[in-house]
């Protein structure tokens, strides 16, 4: 079953998820956004009237599910899961993920954040965004009978040295970086609490 193409208000929203990943918030050329999503300008106006704090807020939402989604898709397709197994499915992700893009985009939300001053609604979405992914893998590890605390902190630093491994790697033009913080977070999230 071939599925359907998505409508225009949902290509802007995945156009300015990729704007974003590539030239962050402040770099974010609205009508580049609308014309890679191969959408007229006229249903910018139409789905996103509050402009680009709107789209941003969008992109930034939808991104965070995302992520959330990765993390509940290994917990759904894994046998056994583990840290350390969480730890590779997050970072494989991403691995693949740029190096199908030359290792020249990041993380949207983070590039939201990022950038300049943000709207009040664009700042919310990124907190509610990240906060979202990490309760996502601190549940996650819960499953995993890792201790609360150490859950919660677990989950703090997987997203942090991810953000971290990300700008590293695209300043490198290299997925090593990410290779790098991976090992290490394998080694942390198999020692006992």
């Amino acid at each position: 079953m071939v599925a359907a193409r998505p409508g225009p208000r949902d290509r802007i929203v995945l156009s300015g998820v990729r704007h974003l990943r590539e030239h962050g918030a402040d770099g974010m050329a609205l009508r580049s956004v609308v014309a890679d999503a191969d959408a007229p300008w006229g249903s910018f106006t139409h789905y996103f009237p509050s402009g680009k704090d709107q789209l941003l807020t969008e992109a930034v939402t939808w991104s965070g599910q995302f992520a959330v989604h990765q993390v509940r898709d290994y917990l759904a397709r894994s046998r056994k899961p583990d840290p350390q197994g969480l730890v590779d499915a997050v970072f494989s992700w991403w691995i693949a993920d740029l190096e199908r893009d030359g290792v020249t985009s990041g993380c949207p939300v983070a590039g939201t954040v990022a950038d300049g001053q943000l709207a009040g609604v664009v700042r919310e979405a990124c907190r509610v965004a990240l906060t979202d992914w990490q309760d996502a893998i601190r549940l996650a590890l819960r499953e995993m009978h890792v201790p609360p605390a150490r859950a919660r902190e677990c989950a703090t630093m997987l997203i942090a040295a991810l953000e971290g491994a990300l700008v590293l790697a695209r300043a490198e033009g290299s997925t090593e970086p990410l290779r790098a913080v991976r090992r290490q977070l394998r080694r942390l999230f198999a020692a006992p609490a």
